[in-house]
């Protein structure tokens, strides 16, 4: 096993199931591709900032306190 596995392996290791890992790596992106990430980052923006008045807005007038999964309810539903 040469030494890039074995590094990774204890990685992972370290890694427990809660835990949220982030990694950063370049994107080459054209100017196309550009424009629709930046779209695409503020509709997601826009979703969580909606998500978050909505969760205030019971709090402040019903005193509910909703739960991560409760929310991700709301905006998985169809119509």
């Amino acid at each position: 096993m040469g030494p890039h596995k074995k590094n990774m392996k204890e990685k992972k290791k370290k890694e427990s199931k809660g835990d949220i890992v982030i990694r950063k790596f370049p994107l080459r992106l054209t100017g196309e591709e550009r424009r629709l990430v930046d779209t695409l980052r503020q509709k997601a923006a826009n979703l969580w900032n909606d998500c978050l008045d909505l969760h205030w807005w019971l709090y402040d007038v019903y005193k509910i306190w909703t739960s991560a999964s409760e929310k991700k309810k709301w905006y998985n539903a169809t119509t």
